[in-house]
């Protein structure tokens, strides 16, 4: 967590992120927080989000949305809007073979020079901060050309 908001937090001119699921609540307002204020500084922020976890009713993704150097996207491959949590679940079984089809990608890219990527979601359960369940999850930092 702490290596994250540091690389957000010397961003100087762009921050790409993709996350199968970002909570906007505890350890997570930490790393959302960061991208504003590095927004706020100028830096480019392109956030893609898999629709499955989203709640779109949800004043931070709003927020973030209406902010000039922000792009908010929701991968949804079932081409559907403003459905609600039963709705996607019904959605789901009936097109299961589209189910499959997540945005499962968890990376966050720091001025093309700096990416972590691995297992990790952005949320308490995936920092060692969750009241009831913890993952063990492993990244990979890569620094310059791969």
């Amino acid at each position: 967590l702490e290596l994250l908001i540091t690389m957000i937090q010397g961003s100087e001119h762009a921050i790409d992120l993709q996350y199968y699921m970002v909570e906007d609540e505890g350890k997570d307002q930490l790393i959302l927080r960061n991208i504003v204020r590095a927004a706020d500084r100028g830096v480019r922020v392109r956030l893609l989000v898999d629709s499955f976890n989203f709640d779109n009713s949800n004043l931070t993704w709003s927020l973030l949305d209406t902010h000039k150097n922000i792009e908010l996207r929701i991968f949804n491959p079932f081409a559907t809007q403003e459905q609600s949590i039963v709705e996607r679940v019904a959605n789901s079984l009936v097109g299961l073979q589209h189910y499959s089809r997540r945005m499962h990608n968890k990376v966050l890219i720091v001025d093309n020079q700096v990416a972590v990527t691995g297992g990790r979601n952005l949320g308490d359960s995936y920092f060692d901060a969750g009241s009831d369940l913890n993952f063990q999850d492993t990244d990979v930092m890569v620094i310059g050309a791969v």
